[in-house]
């Protein structure tokens, strides 16, 4: 979970998290998604579900290693920690896609918060 830098004034809100149905990119496992939402203008304490925007989605091989935190930089950029989307008991690490660039797993992204780019 991030808060916008200006959360005062737009309450937005990021949150990443591990889904294991409703992803579009085939994964064994399911997907890792990056979602922004807004709180309700009466209630700042609840998030509104009908400003639900997806940012991001990248497939997850595994069930676990799916992840890590989101925070803003003095850019004003939202970075994503990703994990490295290996199991366990994987039997050779290094064979898992993290030093691919094609790939989204093991890296530290930074991405516009708006745009998802």
């Amino acid at each position: 979970l991030a808060f916008d830098p200006d959360y005062a004034t737009n309450r937005r809100f990021y949150v990443n998290y591990t889904a294991t149905n409703g992803c579009t990119a085939p994964a064994a496992a399911g997907c890792s998604k990056i979602v922004r939402y807004q709180t309700r203008a009466n209630d700042p304490e609840q998030a509104d579900p009908a400003t639900r925007t997806e940012i991001l989605e990248f497939r997850q091989p595994y069930s676990n290693h799916n992840g890590g935190p989101l925070a803003f930089g003095p850019d004003g950029m939202l970075y994503i920690a990703t994990g490295d989307g290996t199991s366990y008991n994987y039997p050779d690490p290094r064979t898992v896609d993290v030093q691919s660039l094609d790939s989204l797993s093991g890296k530290i992204l930074r991405i516009d918060p708006l745009t998802g780019l």
